[in-house]
């Protein structure tokens, strides 16, 4: 049995893994939530083995620290991280921000912990000192965001984008943060609750002061929002069928205006019939699509004019410096993007452990032939085959 852990008291994330020949088990408590005993029925005991490792370097990965002698056994068999170099511009990095939220912040990690009303005075000042900025998002996704300091955009960076918001951050810890929604600020944040982490991206860049450009892309989730806010209203800005075709004649549709009017033909008017049997991408052959960038120029002093205006309601409006490309988006795929969530490999079979949902009960084995019950307990059987679920 290998044990990891992380965190405090009721924040505290557990995970137990254990192996039993060629089986893998799994028992998780995130908090005060226990989850369901995963199993994994492998062909030999070194494939269950090596699955074991995988699974534990993941976790350590994750910020999990091995308890029992076990897990420290297996810890050393993970290679241990090189220290990192001093952070050098430029930098290029692509990340998966995961989200619940409809805004996003960027900020530095020094604000960890200080909390923040969002929309009081603190915030706006937070705001204004250039310690946050935050921007409002049309819903709720998770997002792929480009992050660029000290070097110029490519052409596509800057023939794509529909909106931008023009501000400054001091970076000065060198520890940029990319937060869905504005958790490093809340009232309940701990550095070791790992229920933060999973809103939370850091990306090491030189201290200092920075001129910051937030550049949104479609097809993000405030791509269309924008372009509708110019049209004057939701869904009338041009179908994107349309606009594609109008602008980029004889070339094929990128994989995100394909799968757009898969879903929704009338996206491209006068051709709804090519799309009747088209299906959408599955999730594993979607591309990470760049939705937001993220831009740093290394300043001296906050700049006085060319800043984009402090905004009213505490959250920076998506439609910012709003406009339409000349032509359709192609979409820009990201590159080595980190920062997905862990998720289980797919050999996990997840359900109720029945031996330990009776472990307190008295239990007496069944000798053969029928078992009388009681009318009003007809129901217990099936029980049995729940706890397996």
């Amino acid at each position: 049995m290998a044990q990891f852990q992380k965190g405090k008291g009721t924040r505290k994330r557990s995970v137990t893994l254990k192996q039993i020949g060629a089986l893998l088990t799994k028992d998780e408590i995130d908090g005060a939530s226990e989850m369901l005993t995963g199993y994994w029925q492998h062909s030999t005991e070194e494939s269950a083995r090596a699955e074991l490792l995988r699974e534990a370097m993941d976790l350590i990965t994750a910020g999990l620290v091995p308890v029992d002698e076990a897990a420290q056994e297996i810890a050393a068999l993970v290679p241990t991280k090189t220290k990192s170099k001093k952070s050098e511009l430029p930098v290029r990095e692509d990340i998966y921000v995961y989200n619940e939220a409809t805004g996003l912040v960027v900020t530095s990690k020094r604000m960890a912990g200080k909390f923040l009303e969002e929309g009081s005075k603190q915030w706006n000042k937070a705001i204004e000192k250039g310690d946050i900025l935050p921007m409002m998002l049309f819903q709720d996704d998770p997002f792929t965001v480009r992050v660029v300091v000290g070097d110029e955009l490519d052409q596509a960076e800057n023939d794509e984008w529909v909106a931008r918001i023009d501000w400054h951050l001091n970076i000065k810890d060198g520890k940029l943060c990319i937060t869905g929604g504005a958790p490093l600020f809340s009232e309940d944040f701990e550095a070791d609750d790992s229920y933060f982490d999973q809103f939370i991206r850091e990306v090491k860049i030189p201290k200092g002061h920075y001129k910051v450009s937030v550049y949104s892309y479609i097809p993000g989730v405030n791509g269309k929002a924008v372009l509708d806010h110019l049209a004057g209203g939701y869904d009338k800005s041009e179908p994107f069928g349309a606009w594609f075709r109008r602008t980029r004649k004889n070339s094929d549709f990128p994989l995100w205006l394909r799968d757009w009017c898969a879903g929704d033909p009338s996206a491209d008017p006068g051709h709804e019939g090519d799309w009747e049997n088209v299906k959408s991408l599955d999730e594993a052959d979607w591309p990470d699509y760049v939705h937001f960038l993220i831009h740093l120029m290394p300043i001296s002093e906050i700049p006085k004019k060319g800043l984009s205006e402090i905004p009213k309601e505490g959250w920076f409006d998506e439609t910012v410096n709003a406009r339409v490309p000349e032509r359709c988006p192609l979409g820009i795929v990201g590159r080595d993007v980190s920062g997905h969530l862990i998720e289980s490999h797919g050999g996990w079979i997840f359900a109720r452990n029945p031996f330990a949902e009776v472990a307190n009960s008295n239990t007496t084995s069944v000798q053969g032939g029928p078992v009388s019950l009681p009318i009003n307990e007809l129901a217990l059987p099936f029980q049995i085959g729940w706890f397996c679920s």
